[in-house]
């Protein structure tokens, strides 16, 4: 057993990167034995196809397919999205241990999205379960190096010492792809697409998407047309326009709003329409610090609250519902 994993290391990431057999489509694919896509969440079933994404359920194709992520209505109107790449199998009565030792897969990323600060990769995918001493590649690609396609490529074998393969049939998750919106995302969603694509590179040599199966390379039958339409668009909550300090809600900040904290606070007093705003010094809560800020700013030279001061705005970042302000303060429209 210990010659045979070595050749196999080389044999198999040579027959990634220079194979070129010609894909026969997606037509008929759902009885092929392996194909790729794209789904919203880690996926690890015996089931083939299981939570892949497309436009015609039952076609295989993995194409035509979109997953929403809704951010937080609230500045800086961004978040991440985690999209998972996934391969098929579904082989009929094989003879054991057949089964997808390694792949090498290349995405491309279009459209009005990047990937975020993790970029990409295996972590918490089933490589986890089913790796043993292999090897391990995911990264985001430079496009500089790739003719300005930004994208990512992923190349893996399970196992050098002995055989180790996902299962025959089922559907496993093997990347995870972390993406963000590439500006704000307000009144119109942000989108963008994740493709696979031959060709991508790191270094050396491109990248081409292929599995390994009986140490030989094998095309999935879907990937020239697995793809997934990915959008951020903002959660329909409301936000709404407030003055920082302004407890009483009169639009002036002065010693009128240092007491209706205090009387709230201590005196079983009217609770403030915004309690954003009774947040003076901005440290996310409402205590008798704010009531002192106040009044330090206001006769002692303290400093001033944060925004939103002096002018009426939204929040400057998320709050948790029962601390919101979902409703504009009078004077504020």
């Amino acid at each position: 057993m210990a010659a045979r994993p070595t050749v196999f290391l080389f044999t198999a990431l040579a027959a990634f990167l220079a194979a070129s057999r010609a894909s026969p489509g997606a037509e008929g694919c759902c009885d092929s034995p392996f194909n790729l896509g794209f789904s919203a969440s880690r996926i690890s079933s015996p089931a083939p196809y299981e939570g892949i994404v497309e436009l015609a359920p039952g076609s295989c194709s993995a194409g035509g397919g979109a997953i929403h992520a809704e951010i937080p209505n609230c500045r800086p109107f961004t978040g991440t999205a985690h999209v998972f790449a996934g391969i098929s199998s579904n082989l009929q009565d094989p003879p054991e241990p057949t089964g997808v030792q390694g792949w090498s897969l290349s995405i491309a990323l279009d459209g009005d999205i990047d990937f975020g600060p993790h970029g990409v990769t295996t972590s918490g995918t089933s490589v986890d379960h089913f790796f043993s001493g292999g090897f391990i590649l995911a990264s985001v690609v430079d496009p500089g190096k790739n003719g300005g396609q930004r994208g990512a490529i992923s190349a893996v074998v399970l196992s050098i010492p002995e055989t180790r393969t996902l299962p025959a049939a089922g559907t496993e998750s093997v990347l995870d792809l972390e993406l963000v919106p590439g500006r704000p995302v307000r009144e119109e969603l942000v989108a963008g697409e994740l493709r696979y694509l031959d060709g991508l590179r790191v270094s050396g040599e491109p990248v081409d998407n292929y599995l390994t199966v009986d140490d030989g390379p094998v095309r999935p039958c879907n990937f020239d047309t697995a793809r997934v339409s990915v959008s951020f668009l903002r959660q329909s909550s409301p936000i709404a326009l407030f003055l920082r300090g302004n407890s009483n809600g009169d639009l002036k900040l002065d010693l009128a709003d240092a007491v209706w904290l205090i009387v709230e606070l201590f005196g079983q007093g009217p609770s403030t329409p915004c309690p954003e705003a009774s947040d003076a010094n901005g440290d996310d809560g409402i205590d008798l610090s704010d009531a002192v800020f106040l009044i330090n700013y206001l006769f002692l030279g303290g400093r001033p609250p944060p925004a939103p001061f002096p002018e009426c705005d939204e929040a400057s970042v998320c709050r948790l519902a029962a601390f919101g302000c979902f409703v504009d303060q009078p004077g504020c429209q």
